[in-house]
């Protein structure tokens, strides 16, 4: 694979080459870019803003807008797109460390150090001001040495300062570092190439190196240069890089900040980051994800899908495809089913595998399960609320759960009853071009 394969500015042509690019020339104001993402976002189009007025770069956003961009990434057809995914990840392929890397073509420490520069965004009315929303955080565990690569959210609060929120792994080696008194080193890397973004939301186990998920995925060991003043390294080809420390004891209020689910998260007392320098590409281009988006739904969703697919598969079940594209929490499979016991299986260990789940919909494989409309139809054909729904109490699932609102779940068999596939024949349109 050649090099330029890998990075976001070949993602980009790749976009262009399927018309799933929008290029706006036209200078914009930083205020007015949320709304007009909303309207590139129902149009299923990333959009490349090339000229911010008062910020350095450019400014891309919802490059992963549609499933067929994933499969723009990985080269198949999107229904091939999970069995691609999975075939990958069992071959993860360590980094290599390269002295050179564009990412440090311009330098910055410093007095002329200064975030606000950014074309970082306000995506929602009431957030507590421009976040970063498409970084990968990258560090080290101060015990092992593991890397970490994760996506947290990152509120730009100073020239040089950042609050970042850290709830799962990078929070464990943070407070290992705290502990220790230490600053914990962390190199923000934005403006990747999808196959970083996606391993680096997969949440793999803790202490499993998220940049072999990305080697796996490229099919190629990932390209990585030292940072300038961390003993981190970072993906050459990126394009900026933020090198700073989280600081040890020290929290500042961050938020309230508009997420995934489409409500604000509460304004709490987020970890600070202190930048020390800033590196990027000449004419870098800057990536925004919108939390809650389309993109943000498809780069969680599919490692989560393989998943429950491989869990499936090792339990002898005849799956064809699952689906979380309507939201994390909801989850549609597709299968052939060898008896009608076998449905109650499968909703058993979708929730097994993936506790975040509150709604599971089981359907036969004459059903499209990328297409809601097809699955509400086998919904209302072929289940039978009495019979075919299974409802279990007491089984917590999103953590971030006050009201209890993810406490229970819901299992729907809108599959066909064994052996009644004639009484359930589809319609199709009778096709006759003789008189037209």
């Amino acid at each position: 694979m050649k090099r330029d394969l890998i990075d976001l500015r070949y993602f980009v042509k790749l976009l262009s080459k399927n018309k799933r690019i929008r290029i706006v020339n036209t200078p914009m104001d930083i205020d007015s870019i949320p709304s007009i993402l909303l309207i590139f976002e129902k149009e299923k189009k990333a959009v490349l803003f090339k000229n911010i007025i008062d910020r350095k770069g450019s400014l891309i956003s919802n490059i992963l807008g549609g499933r067929e961009f994933l499969s723009i990434a990985f080269g198949c057809d999107k229904e091939d797109l999970l069995d691609e995914y999975i075939k990958r990840i069992k071959n993860p392929l360590a980094p290599q460390i390269t002295s050179y890397g564009p990412c440090q073509e311009v330098i910055e420490t410093g007095s002329k150090l200064d975030v606000r520069s950014l074309p970082a965004l306000i995506h929602c009315e009431k957030d507590a001001g421009p976040y970063i929303t498409a970084g990968i955080a990258i560090a080290k565990d101060p015990e092992t040495g593991i890397r970490n690569v994760s996506i947290n959210r990152i509120q730009v609060v100073g020239p040089k300062q950042l609050l970042i929120n850290i709830p799962q792994h990078l929070g464990i080696i943070q407070k290992k570092a705290e502990a220790m008194g230490k600053p914990l080193e962390v190199a923000i890397a934005i403006g990747n190439h999808p196959f970083e973004l996606i391993a680096a939301a997969s949440k793999p186990p803790f202490g499993v190196d998220e940049f072999e998920i990305s080697g796996a995925l490229r099919q190629v060991p990932l390209e990585l240069v030292p940072c300038k003043t961390l003993s981190i390294e970072v993906p050459a080809y990126v394009e900026l890089v933020l090198e700073g420390e989280i600081l040890p004891n020290k929290r500042k209020k961050e938020g309230p900040f508009g997420d995934f689910m489409g409500y604000y998260v509460p304004a709490t007392m987020s970890h600070v980051f202190q930048l020390k320098a800033m590196t990027y590409r000449k004419n870098f281009i800057f990536q925004a994800i919108k939390a809650g988006s389309l993109e943000d739904k498809h780069l969680l969703s599919l490692p989560r899908e393989a998943l429950i697919y491989s869990s499936l598969i090792e339990k002898g079940i005849h799956v064809y495809s699952v689906s979380l594209h309507t939201m994390l929490f909801n989850c549609f499979i597709s299968i052939k089913k060898h008896h009608n016991d076998e449905v109650k299986e499968v909703i058993h260990t979708a929730f097994e595998t993936f506790p975040w789940l509150k709604y599971c919909v089981v359907v036969d494989h004459d059903v499209d399960i990328l297409d809601s409309k097809d699955v509400w139809w086998a919904i209302a054909t072929r289940n039978s609320p009495e019979k075919g729904t299974i409802l279990i109490k007491d089984s917590p699932g999103f953590y971030r759960d006050p009201f209890g609102i993810h406490q229970s779940k819901m299992g729907i068999d809108a599959t066909i009853p064994f052996g009644q596939w004639k009484e359930f024949e589809r319609t199709k349109t009778f096709l006759n071009a003789k008189n037209i």
